[in-house]
């Protein structure tokens, strides 16, 4: 008995600790989404497709740091592969127009730092 509820308990708190990571990507994407709403000018479609984009990336980046977190220098060099995957998808879903915005309004947050 004693052990059945040890065990319900542990499944009790990882479920917990797994929703909120996932609560956690869900704001750090709808905020990267939301940057690109405020400047671009990106429809609902584009926006959902962002959306999807992003929330992949955040995954694949999270499994990547709990893959490599002994090596450094892999994680560093896939973390760079899995960003540039990323970006080409981002950059076909929205255009070139809106990626220059997009460039230049970082460049201007970054100016102001």
């Amino acid at each position: 008995m004693k052990n059945l509820i040890v065990f319900t308990l542990a499944i009790l708190l990882s479920s917990n600790v797994f929703a909120q990571k996932k609560e956690q990507k869900n704001k750090y994407v709808a905020k990267l989404v939301g940057e690109w709403v405020e400047v671009c000018e990106i429809s609902p479609e584009q926006e959902k497709a962002l959306t999807a984009i992003f929330s992949d990336r955040q995954d694949e980046l999270r499994q990547n740091r709990i893959d490599n977190k002994h090596d450094a220098t892999k994680l560093e060099e896939s973390t760079k592969i899995i960003r540039q995957k990323h970006w080409r998808k981002v950059a076909e879903v929205v255009g070139k127009a809106n990626l220059e915005k997009m460039k230049k309004h970082r460049q201007k947050m970054e100016n102001k730092k």
